[in-house]
Order: structure tokens, then sequence, then C-alpha cells
């Protein structure tokens, strides 16, 4: 049933994204700057963006990187709506994963 759940909702912010919401990518930068970067930065000894270019990074598709964001952002309790984790998604796509199309 969680599963599906998820799926239900990844699949959604899909749906969303490529019909309702023109990613505002600078402004995901500024949310993922504000927000991320001091975890990350603990993470990968000082180096916060070593997160997404190093060999064994966990993200391999547009749809990981959505359910990613949207899991960090639970965890840490940030009250994104939807389209501010489209924001955040398209700037680490467009900075660092370049995943083709939805």
């Amino acid at each position: 049933m969680n599963k599906c759940l998820a799926l239900l909702i990844t699949l959604s912010l899909l749906f969303a994204a490529t019909t309702t919401h023109a990613a505002d990518i600078k402004r995901g930068k500024k949310l993922h700057d504000q927000n991320c970067l001091n975890c990350h930065s603990e993470l990968m000894d000082g180096l916060p963006n070593k997160i997404y270019i190093r060999n064994d990074r966990r993200i391999e598709s547009y749809a990981a990187l959505l359910r990613q964001v949207g899991r960090c952002k639970d965890n840490l309790g940030i009250a994104w709506p939807e389209d501010q984790v489209l924001d955040v998604v398209e700037y680490l796509n467009t900075k660092f994963y370049q995943f083709e199309g939805l």
C-alpha cells in the first residue's frame, strides 16, 4: 500500500510538472541553498555539492530525483508546496543531473 501511494504521488507530481508549472530554477537554487547545503556539507566533509557529483550517487532518473527531494523535504520538516519542490528538482536536474525529459 505504501509503495502504491508513493508511486501515485510521484506520478501526480510528474504530471503536474509537465502540465501546470514552469519551474523557476533561480528560486529552486535559492531554496536549495537555504535548506539543503548545511546537511549536505556535514555529509560530504564541507563540500555540499559533492553529494550530486560523487561516483556512487544514488539518483539515476528524474523520478528518483523527485522522490529524493520529497524525502529530504519531509525529513527536515520543510513546508515547500509542490511548485517549490519542482523548482528545487529542476535546479538540481539542470545543474547536476541533466536527465532527459520526464
